[in-house]
């Protein structure tokens, strides 16, 4: 800070006219605008922050959900998954959920060609449509 003060009467100085009052002004003005200056970083790095844990937050809320809906499809019985591809047929829908005739890259979309990994048929549907679980008492 003492550099902007520096500055100021530097400025006064060299330009000749020495009003004191105008020297205490501009140094209030520079507090003003040093003052504002520092509240609008910090309030930029607290909203980076706040969106840094709700970023955090949601990706833990889909791993845990990605935990349920393979623990759900794994302990599914022959009967639930009846249940389920009944349910597809009725709502004119293709085997993964997805509309009739609906094309996949790879052919399916049950594999993530950027992790390598492949999801369970019935866990990928539950994942798209949640409400199945208690709608078919699954």
């Amino acid at each position: 800070m003492n550099k902007f003060y520096f500055i100021i009467l530097t400025t006064v100085f060299l330009s000749g006219c020495i009003n004191w009052q105008s020297v205490d002004r501009a140094v209030i003005e520079t507090n003003e605008q040093l003052s504002n200056q520092a509240r609008e970083a910090v309030d930029k790095k607290v909203e980076e922050a706040k969106e840094e844990l709700k970023r955090k937050a949601k990706e833990k809320s889909y791993q845990v959900a990605d935990k349920v809906f393979q623990f759900v499809a794994d302990s599914l019985t022959s009967e639930a998954k009846r249940r389920i591809d009944q349910w597809l047929e009725k709502n004119n829908l293709n085997q993964y959920g997805d509309p009739k005739g609906t094309m996949y890259t790879g052919g399916t979309p049950l594999f993530d060609e950027s992790t390598g990994k492949s999801k369970d048929r019935y866990e990928y549907i539950l994942e798209k449509y949640p409400e199945l679980v208690e709608e078919l008492n699954l």
